[in-house]
């Protein structure tokens, strides 16, 4: 309960942050006097609607929840599945399949995001870059009729 607090805490405070230096575009039911600099949308469907805004995006943004210690979130794998540019805080187990400032980026505090948050808008070419290259490793490693051969070899 504690660590989902500290999460909740943290996502907050790096939107408001972030807001400070862009524009952000939050797509939520949440309550919106807690970003108030940023544009809400409130919430869209996410099978339809999601993978446009993850590819129309400049930056999506994931800040894992604090007891998620392993895995890889299906929220990076839809932000690449559908061509989005993709900054995350480090996950161990994203960088089997990905690798850092090739496929998408990784921050490692506040600061680090703000900085590469504007990086990354100052520098298109390289952020469109990074985007395809993520999309091209979902093909290569996440196709449903791989992952199903997984399975069927696993059982």
């Amino acid at each position: 309960m504690l660590s989902t607090k500290v999460t909740s805490v943290e996502r907050i405070t790096n939107l408001n942050k972030l807001s400070e230096i862009a524009d952000v575009n939050v797509f939520s039911a949440s309550d919106e006097s807690l970003c108030p600099k940023c544009k809400w949308h409130g919430y869209v469907d996410y099978a339809s609607e999601m993978p446009v805004i993850f590819r129309k995006s400049k930056i999506n943004i994931n800040t894992t929840l604090r007891t998620i210690k392993t895995g890889i979130l299906l929220r990076c794998l839809d932000i690449m599945g559908a061509g989005g540019f993709l900054l995350s805080n480090y996950q161990e187990d994203l960088c089997k399949y990905f690798k850092v400032g090739r496929d998408f980026d990784v921050y490692e505090n506040l600061q680090d995001l703000l900085e590469k948050t504007q990086y990354y808008l100052e520098n298109e070419d390289e952020r469109m870059k990074i985007a395809i290259n993520g999309w091209k490793n979902i093909q290569r490693f996440f196709r449903s009729d791989l992952r199903m051969d997984e399975i069927i070899q696993y059982l």
